[in-house]
């Protein structure tokens, strides 16, 4: 390990990265995690094993402070003019700049004989990869008036990093004589506190590196005193910053507190509403003249973010207030109210949260004008520090499958620190895109599905090989064979490759214009094909069943082929498989169920008729095929991983395989699921796939994360949308709330006396609200819902009697 290999530039722009999402209440506490996470950080991006631990700086998301030592030059350019010299020209001095604006911050903290100050600021934590760049002001004392200055003037006297290992001692940081100041500008008293950190961890597995860091600082006077308290007992640097008891909210786009050199031109203030307007518990969607935001308000405080789930664009003023998240109406993604971070799937980006105050009883929300447009933000995410040849036959991590959990955990993975390489490998021709549209728009194309681009995937460091089918897999060696005879090692690999088409025994599979729908191309083919022409539909799964009903307005017919009596027997029970099948009926969809396929007959080499084992023949210009589907795991037969009777790859709670080092996911695995005594389960759900991603990341990493979510899905026909949440596999009764007839209903699903799974349409967000409560470990008795008269008509959680 040698000097150049820990450059200066490289630990600050590494430390300023994970400064991003540092968020602390108070900067005596957490001075020693984030002075030794900085020198771990730098190290770990050189080790080859995963499992070494990061060191993440604590989390306090409410808070609008973080701390940066002045000697970490921001790499961010400041492209606002100083309001300082604004100040200076309208002869005001720096006493009657902090008189005039309260919002300054009056904390600071100073170095001791051994270095200079280290002032605490405040600062918007920065969107590293986005276009907003906003440089850190953090502000001093002068020694002599007792004025608050920029602190980019101050420059540390000596502050060094050693790192002690068998070989030699490198010093990562000694500021030049340049850079010193001169003595007699600082204050300094006896009142130091020093910190004096050890730890020796191996690194690799031929280096123990010892880091030695010493840091001396001292408080100014008035930081001895204590104004104020946070939740847990411990000073708040933002106590004096919270007017009327409203406590202000901070996030990547926004803060309490601005800099000095703030563009206010970039951010929009308005009065929403009185302060009485909202009582506990409460959200509403208000308006800030260039955009809405959601005013939530919870123990007394107020909170505001982004009104829209990023998802798919849900109200979220219509969905489920409860334990400091907000639960998505639509789908079930639950967002966190203190930092808009996503908790809970599906959806890839977290909301931006805005800051709130309170004057003279009036909520007052102040908002970054682009945030209010975009209504999302990514989370910050590390990139790979080590230089790659993307010819090299090896990665630290692979990944097999581009779908959601696959994107999941490649991006997790960069959002806690990972700088490894990380390639994603695919049999597709397309960047990873949103596969549930495919049956519900036919026409769209990848481009208007795609969930990340190419771009963020490079800026980001995912490297994505398309085209890419996986033959075989060596846990011995640890290497991957592709079909084009390319081999890649790998540390960690992770396998996300989904499913296939279920075989089906039918004469005539060489006729064309049959398709399984895989990709947007046969999509786009199946409604050009369609068009004024005859359609036959194989199946009454959710996807063909979805093709259909997009198909009715542009088909000459529409016929569905089904061996059940009704649709979603099995899923949804006979009386909702009726009342649906009805709706198609009504749309001109004719069935032919209990019934299977016997011969494709085609003319000229294309479908002409579809000949069914009753001796009944359809006509039919194009066929889809959605029967359901298997396991896509016959490349690891000979591999060495389990798998079960039906080809699922089994895998425990934290998504490893039995071999070491191997994770999956998706719905290619059977997982424990906590709900049924962590039996172990299959749940093909785009949901579900997106914590499979996570979980298998985090594991990885060497971090236990506990799998709480609630298993959601939802279908989309004829402009009414079923969902559904829970896992109802098994259920013995259902239970019916409602009008089945005119399609506004709730079905609970109950086994044993208590409810297992919840579907519903035109009755949101029940269904929502009851995965809030089962993802709250509560349960719902069969009773409760069964007697309570006024449930269908208050479909509010606190009607049921829970029971934990």
């Amino acid at each position: 390990m040698t000097d150049a290999s820990l450059n200066t530039r490289g630990l600050a722009h590494r430390f300023m990265a994970l400064s991003a999402t540092c968020v602390t209440y108070h900067i005596i506490d957490y001075i020693e995690e984030l002075v030794c996470a900085m020198a771990i950080f730098n190290l770990q991006a050189r080790s080859n094993d995963l499992t070494t631990p990061l060191l993440p700086p604590p989390v306090r998301p409410s808070s609008p402070f973080f701390w940066c030592p002045s000697f970490l030059d921001p790499p961010w350019e400041d492209a606002s003019p100083n309001p300082n010299q604004a100040d200076r020209k309208a002869g005001k001095t720096c006493g009657q700049v902090r008189e005039s604006n309260p919002r300054l911050p009056r904390r600071g903290l100073k170095a001791s004989k051994c270095g200079s100050r280290y002032p605490l600021g405040h600062h918007s934590t920065p969107k590293l990869a986005q276009q907003e760049k906003i440089p850190g002001r953090l502000l001093g004392k002068n020694r002599n008036d007792q004025h608050i200055f920029p602190a980019e003037q101050i420059k540390p006297a000596a502050v060094k990093l050693e790192l002690h290992s068998a070989f030699s001692t490198s010093t990562i940081m000694e500021p030049t004589a340049a850079h010193r100041p001169k003595e007699t500008e600082f204050m300094h008293d006896k009142d130091a506190l020093s910190w004096k950190l050890k730890d020796t961890s191996p690194f690799s597995t031929t280096l123990s590196t010892r880091v030695e860091v010493k840091v001396e600082l001292s408080l100014l006077e008035k930081e001895k005193e204590v104004d104020g308290l946070s939740p847990n007992g411990k000073a708040s640097p933002f106590a004096d910053c919270r007017p009327n008891g409203a406590l202000a909210h901070s996030s990547d786009e926004d803060a309490m507190l601005l800099p000095l050199n703030h563009n206010s031109r970039d951010y929009v203030e308005a009065s929403v509403c009185h302060v009485k307007d909202l009582e506990n518990g409460q959200m509403r969607e208000v308006d800030l003249g260039c955009g809405r935001a959601l005013l939530i308000k919870q123990h007394g405080e107020f909170s505001a973010m982004a009104h829209k789930c990023p998802h798919y664009g849900a109200p979220l003023v219509k969905g489920v207030l409860s334990k400091g998240h907000v639960r998505c109406p639509w789908h079930g993604a639950c967002f966190s109210t203190a930092t808009g971070d996503i908790e809970d799937f599906p959806g890839l980006d977290s909301l931006p949260t805005f800051q709130v105050r309170v004057e003279k009883d009036k909520v007052i929300i102040r908002a970054n004008k682009q945030a209010l447009q975009s209504q999302k933000r990514s989370k910050p995410m590390s990139r790979c520090s080590a230089v790659i040849n993307s010819n090299t036959g090896f990665s630290h991590v692979l990944i097999i499958g581009s779908g959601p959990a696959s994107l999941v955990c490649a991006e997790t993975l960069r959002q806690e620190g990972f700088t490894d390489r990380i390639v994603m490998c695919t049999m597709d021709r397309h960047p990873p895109y949103d596969r549930p549209k495919l049956s519900k728009s036919l026409e769209s194309t990848a481009e208007q599905l795609r969930l990340r681009s190419m771009d963020f995937l490079q800026d980001h460091d995912i490297e994505l090989l398309t085209e890419k089918e996986v033959v075989a897999v060596d846990v011995k060696t640890r290497s991957v064979t592709f079909e084009d005879g390319l081999r890649m090692e790998y540390r960690k690999l992770f396998i996300a490759s989904g499913s296939n088409p279920k075989p089906m025994s039918y004469k005539g599979k060489d006729v064309g214009n049959v398709f399984h729908l895989r990709t947007p191309e046969d999509a786009n083919s199946i409604a050009r094909l369609a068009n004024n022409k005859n359609a036959v539909i194989v199946g009454t799964s959710f996807v063909g069943m979805e093709v259909a009903a997009a198909l009715t307005d542009k088909a000459h017919s529409v016929s569905v082929i089904g061996i059940e009596p009704v649709p979603f027997k099995k899923a949804l029970g006979e009386k909702v498989g009726k009342a649906i099948m009805k709706l198609f009926e009504t749309n001109r969809v004719k069935f032919y169920m209990l019934n299977e396929v016997s011969e494709m007959i085609g003319q000229h080499g294309q479908l002409k008729e579809v000949v069914l084992k009753s001796g009944k023949v359809l006509r039919a210009d194009v066929c889809v095929i959605g029967a359901g589907s298997v396991p896509a795991s016959g490349f690891l037969k000979q591999s060495g991983i389990h798998l079960d009777s039906k080809g699922f790859i089994t895998v425990n709670k934290m998504m490893q395989t039995n071999v070491d080092g191997v994770f999956a996911g998706g719905d290619v695995v059977t997982f424990p699921f906590p709900p049924r005594n962590n039996k172990k389960v299959n749940i093909p759900h785009w949901q579900m796939a997106h914590v499979h991603g996570r979980v298998a990341a985090l594991s990885m990493m060497g971090r236990l994360s506990e799998f709480k979510t609630v298993p959601y899905f939802w279908s989309a026909m004829f402009g009414k949308t079923i969902r559904y949440a829970g896992y109802g596999d098994g259920f013995d009764d259902v239970i019916i709330q409602g009008d089945l007839e005119e399609l506004r209903f709730v079905a609970f699903y109950t086994r044993s006396e208590e409810v297992v799974a919840v579907t519903s349409m035109n009755y949101d967000p029940i269904v929502s609200r009851v995965a809030e409560v089962l993802g709250s470990g509560k349960t719902i008795k069969k009773r409760d819902v069964e007697t309570d008269p006024k449930f269908p008509g208050y479909p509010h959680v606190d009607t049921l009697v829970l029971r934990p």
